[in-house]
């Protein structure tokens, strides 16, 4: 049987101190960083009772000062906020303006969408995949017609707060 062979530690190689190595991360080298040390008040001491004597009581261990801290910042929400301005007819007409032109771009492409589809029937020997594609389809026609009518019902949203402000002449603010 053949014998291992045996190492001496000459045949080692030598291995490098880490300081010698200049690319080396030495996190392994720093101090931790220690919590900051409690302050504790000094009283004068009495002298302590024999504590084998009976009647007496250990004394009371010396009061911790509570240590100078940084004032706690607000709570959530107790903070003043200033009121908002309301908007004006231009803003609000503007953003209907830019909404409804996005609900008008949505509402051609729902309907390309789905012509495109109705041109293309599903080609599936299973009966699976057609339901699979045929859900797929609808999901996505609905996606998008869900995003048209919420630009649509937002742009009707803006142009009646125009029309609001406009009849009550920014009297009283909105929120």
């Amino acid at each position: 049987m053949p014998q291992p062979p045996s190492s001496n530690a000459d045949d080692r190689p030598s291995l490098t101190p880490l300081d010698d190595l200049p690319d080396r991360p030495r996190f392994h080298r720093e101090a931790p960083i220690a919590p900051p040390a409690l302050s504790v008040s000094k009283t004068p001491e009495a002298p302590s009772p024999d504590p084998s004597s009976p009647g007496t009581a250990p004394p009371a261990p010396a009061p911790i000062a509570p240590s100078p801290a940084t004032p706690d910042p607000a709570p959530l929400g107790t903070a003043p906020i200033a009121p908002k301005a309301p908007p004006t007819v231009f803003q609000c007409v503007s953003g209907s303006a830019l909404a409804g032109g996005f609900a008008v771009l949505l509402y051609r492409l729902t309907q390309s969408m789905a012509q495109s589809f109705a041109d293309k029937p599903i080609q599936a020997k299973s009966y699976l995949a057609a339901n699979i594609g045929a859900a797929v389809r609808t999901l996505v026609v609905g996606s998008v017609t869900l995003a048209t009518f919420l630009f649509a019902i937002s742009a009707l949203g803006l142009l009646a707060l125009g029309l609001q402000t406009l009849i009550t002449g920014r009297k009283t603010p909105i929120g």
